[in-house]
């Protein structure tokens, strides 16, 4: 009887182990695809260049402006990002201005709330 339990549980373990060597393969191979179609997919990568092409113009203007003209160029540059900042916090407020309109219109009585506690800010 125990030699019938002792080779029963050599089988078993056989098993286990060639169950576990197949799952292991299984999971490689499904790896293996899933990063072939990462690396063969067809995407559209779109990269800002402004910053990189600005701050090359801002050492080209560096060396090339005397210091009057870089002085002006400065200026005239902080003024241009003040009001690009100014124009795109409005533009922000206004949108959710709108949204909030919109939720209370829809009676949404939690988002209301919100909206009431964003515009004292």
């Amino acid at each position: 009887m125990l030699d019938y339990l002792l080779q029963y549980s050599l089988f078993l373990a056989e098993v286990a182990t060639l169950v576990i060597a197949i799952g292991v393969a299984i999971g490689f191979l499904f790896h293996a695809i899933r990063r072939a179609r990462e690396y063969t997919a067809e995407r559209l990568e779109v990269k800002n260049l402004n910053r990189r092409f600005e701050q090359m113009a801002d050492v080209l203007n560096h060396d090339l402006l005397n210091p009057n003209e870089r002085k002006a160029h400065i200026k005239a540059k902080k003024k241009n990002t003040s009001s690009v900042r100014r124009s795109r916090r409005r533009a922000r407020l206004r949108a959710h201005a709108y949204s909030c309109w919109t939720s209370m219109m829809t009676s949404a009585p939690r988002q209301s709330s919100i909206c009431a506690r964003k515009s004292t800010r």
